[in-house]
């Protein structure tokens, strides 16, 4: 009866328990593709569906932060909503709800992150102005992932033009003006980068100067031009002397064409600023060339030093190679000392940048010259936050806690029932105990009065008997234990304390029959 209860019992919990999960039954948002983090430009569906049904009959509807976003009109047969293009706005919340016969169910929220295309940054070495002949070098860096893979763009159009996170031009020319622009794509997400920023490289034609340097002897030959290698076209000389003026070259100098002009034997009056114009009004950076009638000047450089380059300037002195022990000063203050007649900056900063001239106690000293130092192009650092650990969606947990508690119900029921049954064996074994102990109890009170009984015949019989006396005595607590054994020996099973209490008994009965039985050495002793 107590098996069946308990079996009733299951049954009834098992079916309320089914009742309910039915009442749970939830609507379950997935991706597509099956992940949380996207960029802009890609797309995602969010497909909701129906713990363990199928979609037909069922009207949905998805919300973000709480808002409806589809469909605005209401409910829709689709169990599918794709996002296109998607940008940062889309980033949220997100749920879906499903509808039949008046039933509303709702799914767990997925969050959804949409972040922006890293950037590539573009940067040009050097960076204002190139020159005709010059390396000009452009780079392009994404801060954020790996693997991308760089290309380069010109003038709006489309056609990749070179492959590569670093783009060289060496000997530019007019041909390398325009606009450059790249970006990054890779196979993983994101597959691209937003562009960069563009940037404009105009080459100009430089003012060549032979000998290469700003500071010139007096008497001596100087030839300047515009361009490289020939190419001069549409570019003029410029001169613009301390005694004022625009113009072409010194009047007294040889020009063959106006990108050039030259001198067998300048003068103090050819000092001025020089540079190249072309015919639609660009010009090349100046240079201030001085032609000194001493017996000391300075060669620097004429073109600007890029920032970390190596800065030689040597003193020269008039009809002579000899060196002397010579004194480099800048703005006016000692720099250096040498005596080679030549000081080197490893590496020029703009630190060093200033008016530079040099010394000698026995030849006197240099005019001062100018030394420009150009800076690095200063690197764009974009920084982006990412979540590297991409959530999956809630709806997936949801199901996995109905099965645990699924799995846990079964079990607790199932343990209550091998209860149950363990709890009707106990009271079987108790009920057998107790009937045990009654006979148990007969048995020992039938031993006293046979054991009362065999004293009174042994004191009558006197002291003296032989051992065969005491024979029956043996026997019957053999048959005793032989009686006992039967009973308690099937309650082993039942309960501990029977059989304790029977082997009590049996051990107090033995020691009370063997007290009372003399050793036959001391009887004997005694009949003497």
């Amino acid at each position: 009866m107590r098996i069946s209860l308990c079996l009733w019992v299951l049954v009834l919990s098992l079916y309320s328990y089914s009742g309910h999960a039915e009442e749970t039954t939830k609507a379950v948002l997935v991706l597509d593709p099956d992940q949380t983090q996207f960029y802009s430009g890609e797309t995602v569906t969010l497909r909701c569906s129906i713990e363990g049904q199928n979609t037909s009959g069922w009207k949905f509807l998805w919300h973000r932060d709480g808002h409806v976003v589809h469909p605005p009109q209401g409910w829709t047969d689709n169990n599918e909503y794709t996002i296109q293009s998607l940008d940062e706005t889309h980033s949220g919340d997100y749920t879906c709800a499903g509808l039949k016969d008046d039933k509303d169910v709702q799914s767990e929220t997925v969050k959804l992150h949409i972040s922006a295309l890293p950037l590539a940054t573009l940067t040009v070495e050097p960076h204002s102005p190139v020159f005709t002949g010059e390396t000009l070098t452009l780079r392009c860096v994404i801060a954020s992932h790996s693997g991308w893979v760089y290309k380069w763009y010109k003038d709006r159009d489309n056609n990749v033009v070179f492959e590569g996170d670093t783009f060289i031009l060496k000997e530019v020319n007019k041909s390398g003006n325009g606009q450059y622009w790249c970006k990054g794509e890779r196979k993983e997400a994101p597959t691209s980068s937003q562009i960069s920023s563009e940037t404009t490289v105009k080459v100009q034609g430089p003012l060549s100067i032979s000998p290469q340097r700003a500071q010139h002897f007096t008497s001596e030959s100087l030839s300047l031009s515009c361009g490289v290698q020939g190419n001069s076209t549409g570019w003029k000389i410029r001169w613009l002397s301390g005694r004022g003026g625009n113009a072409k070259c010194p009047t007294d100098w040889r020009s063959e064409k106006e990108s050039t002009c030259s001198t067998r034997s300048a003068s103090s009056s050819d000092s001025g600023v020089y540079w190249c114009q072309s015919a639609s009004g660009e010009q090349s950076d100046p240079v201030n060339i001085t032609v000194h009638d001493g017996d000391v000047i300075l060669d620097s450089p004429v073109s600007p030093v890029t920032e970390g380059d190596p800065l030689t300037l040597l003193c020269r002195f008039r009809n002579t190679t000899s060196v002397n022990t010579t004194d480099f000063y800048r703005d006016g203050t000692l720099f250096s000392t040498s005596s080679t007649g030549q000081m080197t900056i490893p590496a020029v900063s703009k630190s060093h940048e200033g008016l530079f001239k040099c010394r000698s106690p026995e030849r006197g000293e240099s005019p001062e010259s100018w030394v420009t130092v150009r800076g690095l192009p200063q690197p764009t650092v974009s920084v982006e936050t990412h979540t590297e650990q991409e959530q999956k969606p809630v709806s997936d947990s949801g199901s996995f806690i109905l099965i645990a508690v699924g799995v846990v119900v079964g079990m607790f029921f199932l343990a209550f029932l091998v209860f149950c049954l363990h709890r009707s064996k106990y009271l079987t074994g108790l009920c057998l105990t107790t009937t045990a102990t009654d006979q148990q109890q007969q048995q020992q009170q039938q031993m006293s009065t046979n054991h009362s009984s065999d004293q009174d015949q042994s004191q009558s019989a006197g002291r003296g008997g032989s051992e065969s006396e005491y024979m029956p005595l043996q026997m019957r607590s053999t048959d005793v234990y032989d009686t006992i054994t039967p009973l308690y020996m099937p309650l082993q099973r039942g309960a501990t304390d029977v059989y304790d209490t029977i082997k009590s008994s049996k051990e107090e009965d033995d020691e009370e029959e063997y007290d009372d039985v003399v050793p036959s050495d001391t009887r004997a002793e005694e009949h003497v």
